[in-house]
């Protein structure tokens, strides 16, 4: 399944250009595109977005306000904030939420798409972390458990780890 990408701007000519250049960059991906927030709110809470592209000042939720309502709904998309105004209380609420960046304006297409190739990659890489601690879950093992299994016995007297030879 090809991971979702959510682009959010009031501005239509910027959302038709930011996501020409996405589509361009990333063919594979699903690109959902909107210029109000609160539709953009609601598809968030109907599909799992990997990651969310948002401008901050927005009529209705401002960018930020987008990532708290999605948090609260359990979204667990990687949140880029692009914004040409940002300060360090922007920047303590973002971190606050678990913002993963901050572009500024105007916007630099090659960070854009720097950003969301790496937040692609962490929104990979937690899910898979995701999936293997239920597999632990589910057979009942702990990581430690798992860890200490694959270590040889002579090894474990020696301190050292398996297969560091």
């Amino acid at each position: 399944m090809a991971a979702r990408l959510l682009l959010v701007d009031d501005d239509p000519v910027a959302v038709r250009e930011l996501g020409k250049a996405l589509q361009r960059a990333l063919p594979t991906i699903a690109l959902d595109c909107f210029t109000n927030s609160r539709d953009a709110l609601l598809s968030l809470r109907a599909h799992p977005y990997a990651v969310v592209l948002t401008d901050y000042h927005m009529p209705g939720l401002n960018g930020l306000a987008l990532l708290q309502a999605a948090r609260e709904s359990g979204s667990e998309a990687i949140f880029i904030l692009v914004t040409g105004e940002a300060n360090p209380v922007m920047v303590a609420d973002g971190l606050r939420l678990g913002l993963f960046y901050i572009v500024p304006k105007p916007v630099p297409m090659l960070t854009v798409l720097t950003m969301v190739h790496q937040a692609l990659a962490v929104y990979e890489l937690r899910q898979e972390v995701g999936q293997l601690r239920q597999i632990l879950a589910e057979t009942g093992a702990s990581l430690g458990e798992v860890v200490h299994g694959m270590i040889r016995p002579e090894d474990e007297s020696q301190g050292q780890l398996p297969y560091a030879d």
